[in-house]
């Protein structure tokens, strides 16, 4: 990674420290000893936990830090921490350092603590150009356009599926995993209307090769568009994604519940038509959450019978 401005790296090691640094009680007069205590701060603030010595060093070795363990009691830990990560400033050291700070398990598990904690160091790092971006529950630094404004307040990516089990064709898969980051990236940039379209086609795409890879199955249900003409069902590229959602459901591949959730996607994706946008709310992040949701369950359904 590329070397950070100094005052970044100062900020970085407030966010190691956590929950501002401890006061050396021994500076203050006894006689007004008693109005303070360990949990006296000095002025920053972050929401980071506090790592007092024993799990500041540890957290700074499970990042690849190297140094020697301090022989003394730690009275300022801003200053030790930053003494370490200056001269690893630009290296993938301190790149591990970042990242540690967005570990969900440094957190708690508490997703409110560690929403905050990852806006908080996304703040941080927007003015160098980068921002952690989560894949499920691994962090990631990411570059991305240097700005003033804040970034999305939730860089949270969930896990790639694995459309391999689902698509045979390596191609397809890839552009499938390609549309599941795009519409998650349209949702941290509250494009919501662009998220639902492309989850849409998304979930498109995961129906056809289900119906592709199971043709007898397909063509034979009730639910099957229909060439009259010809008394036969109509080719897969014609289907639209309301019959596909049926097939699938008749055929027993997604459950009733994905199906209702499969149709409202589909209702929204239709947004992508003016004429359609009077008769449905706008999407907002809600409806993102509940498509995604959607859309994940349809691709459990699907690949537990391939």
């Amino acid at each position: 990674m590329k070397k950070l401005h100094r005052k970044t790296i100062e900020k970085i090691a407030e966010a190691v420290c956590g929950a501002g640094d401890l006061v050396d009680t021994k500076t203050f007069d006894p006689e007004n000893f008693n109005a303070y205590d360990s949990d006296t701060t000095r002025p920053f603030t972050t929401p980071f936990p506090l790592r007092e010595q024993p799990d500041l060093e540890a957290f700074l070795r499970d990042s690849g830090v190297e140094f020697d363990a301090p022989k003394e009691e730690i009275h300022d830990r801003k200053e030790f921490v930053l003494g370490l990560l200056t001269p690893i400033n630009g290296t993938s050291e301190l790149e591990r350092v970042i990242t540690g700070l967005a570990d969900p398990r440094e957190n708690d598990d508490d997703q409110e603590v560690f929403q905050e904690c990852l806006t908080r160091l996304n703040d941080i790092l927007r003015l160098e150009g980068l921002q952690v971006e989560m894949r499920g529950v691994d962090p990631r630094l990411v570059e991305c356009e240097a700005t003033m404004n804040r970034p999305a307040k939730e860089a949270i990516i969930d896990a790639t599926p694995d459309f391999g089990r689902l698509v045979q064709n390596d191609e397809m898969a890839s552009v499938l995993k390609f549309r599941w980051e795009e519409a998650q990236r349209c949702v941290q940039a509250k494009a919501y209307l662009a998220a639902i379209v492309i989850m849409g086609s998304l979930l498109e795409g995961v129906l056809l090769a289900k119906i592709q890879a199971h043709p007898g199955d397909a063509n034979t249900a009730k639910s099957a568009p229909r060439d009259h003409q010809k008394n036969r069902a109509r080719r897969f590229r014609d289907w639209g994604l309301s019959a596909m959602i049926d097939v699938a459901h008749e055929k027993g591949w997604i459950r009733g519940d994905v199906k209702e959730f499969s149709h409202a996607i589909r209702n929204y994706r239709n947004l992508v038509h003016p004429a359609e946008s009077a008769k449905l709310e706008k999407p907002d992040r809600g409806t993102c959450e509940m498509s995604r949701t959607a859309v994940k369950l349809a691709i459990r359904n699907l690949s537990d019978d391939t």
